[in-house]
């Protein structure tokens, strides 16, 4: 069900209220044992969308804290009369009102179908990361594997965020739509790329993908910021790990030639 988002109220405040109960009720299902072997383990697939999904939490915060608000890239509010003409509810004697909605529904697919995307990728991924890609001669600068998985978790959260804000205003406007198409093409492509530089075993085609996959993040932010200023901060992230990964598989083609 909708959330109305009140006076004084703000984005990550009511994303944050709709995550809480989902995340309760994620816990009720899923014991502290079964998180503890997950990550023992390594990040599973299931394991990856149920723990994206009991932490988006502590990502709404994160964004609160680096200063994000309520995004304001479209016009002012209309005034009390024009609102009152246009049908929203205006408390009389008080200007204020409630003008904006989470519907936290559409706020979990876009999240999960940004996870989606990493689940896929990481079919390929998981088998080549212990095998051909230990033994593979890599820069100086190579983060360790640890850290790939809960950092793609992040970047494929704030992604599904972002989705969200676009789709919150709806498709029916053409530049809407043109943004739409680049944000899927950039996803497709991120696939792509596991599936080509870890599936295949190619840094040289794994390279090639990856520029077009930036050129494509990039188009997507471009396209997302004229519509929602907050979208297309939520995507920075994702471009500057794109970038380090591009650095990352150029280097590794060098070394490994």
């Amino acid at each position: 069900m909708p959330l109305d988002l009140g006076p004084g109220g703000s984005l990550e405040k009511h994303i944050l209220e709709g995550l809480i109960k989902s995340e309760d009720k994620f816990n009720q299902s899923i014991s502290q044992n079964f998180r503890t072997r997950g990550f023992q383990k390594g990040l599973t697939p299931f394991f990856i969308l149920l723990n994206s999904l009991t932490s988006s939490t502590k990502l709404v915060k994160l964004i609160s804290s680096w200063g994000l608000r309520r995004d304001r890239s479209n016009r002012p509010p209309p005034s009390p009369r024009l609102r009152q003409d246009e049908g929203l509810r205006v408390s009389k004697g008080n200007s204020r009102m409630k003008y904006m909605k989470i519907n936290i529904v559409k706020l979990i697919v876009s999240i999960l179908v940004c996870q989606l995307a990493g689940i896929i990728g990481s079919i390929f991924t998981a088998p080549s990361v212990a095998t051909w890609y230990l033994a593979l001669n890599k820069p100086s600068f190579t983060p360790p594997n640890w850290l790939f998985a809960p950092v793609w978790i992040i970047l494929f959260l704030l992604m599904g965020i972002s989705l969200y804000l676009i789709w919150q205003k709806g498709f029916a406007e053409k530049e809407n739509k043109k943004a739409l198409l680049w944000f899927i093409l950039q996803l497709v492509f991120n696939i792509l790329w596991s599936f080509v530089f870890f599936g295949l075993q190619s840094p040289i085609y794994g390279l090639v993908v990856i520029v077009i996959l930036w050129i494509f993040i990039l188009e997507t932010i471009l396209q997302f910021m004229k519509i929602s200023k907050l979208a297309g901060k939520l995507l920075i992230p994702y471009i500057l790990w794109v970038t380090l990964a591009a650095f990352l598989n150029f280097s590794i083609w060098q070394l490994n030639m």
